[in-house]
């Protein structure tokens, strides 16, 4: 069985993906799709954690952005890259966790497309796939609270799914023994 810390993880990293903001005051709000391949997690998991449509605020700049949240606390950003249209990074966090994001915008930073590898040496690795739409401003103090609230649930919803899986592993060997 998994650790939904590991879960957690991947989901505050998607979460804190490159959301262009040229040093907006207020933010923008981006619409960001993603689909999420964990090859390791189990199924009822993985159902749960794929294929979402989101709205994000962000006012922050992208290195910033991962930098500054606790979640995050344990890792080390490198190889940070910033062009007009390109946006890359790699990250290293302690329990041997890493990845790295590239994601490409459009001339006018109303759109991109992105992908984020990690790897986790205790419970595999995930790919997600991502595209941004601009939307419109934001206030991002406000976002970057109910953000938080969201990834509190998040994590709450990862570690119910994770027992869940657990107990049904548990009755499954009570059955076969």
């Amino acid at each position: 069985p998994g650790d939904p810390s590991s879960a957690a993880f991947f989901v505050v990293a998607a979460l804190l993906v490159p959301l262009a903001s040229h040093a907006a005051e207020d933010g923008h709000l981006w619409e960001v799709t993603s689909q999420m391949d964990m090859p390791d997690m189990p199924a009822e998991m993985r159902g749960a954690m794929g294929g979402r449509t989101s709205q994000v605020c962000r006012g922050e700049d992208e290195r910033d952005a991962v930098s500054k949240d606790k979640e995050m606390k344990d890792c080390e950003i490198s190889d940070f890259k910033q062009t007009a249209t390109t946006v890359s990074m790699t990250m290293k966090c302690k329990e041997n966790r890493s990845g790295k994001m590239e994601f490409t915008y459009n001339k006018a930073h109303t759109e991109y497309k992105g992908t984020m590898r990690m790897k986790d040496g205790k419970h595999g690795d995930m790919t997600m796939k991502l595209t941004g739409k601009r939307l419109g401003p934001c206030d991002a103090k406000k976002a970057r609270a109910e953000q938080t609230a969201k990834i509190d649930k998040i994590k709450s919803q990862v570690a119910d799914a994770q027992a869940q899986y657990e107990e049904a592993f548990f009755q499954l060997q009570r059955r076969i023994n």
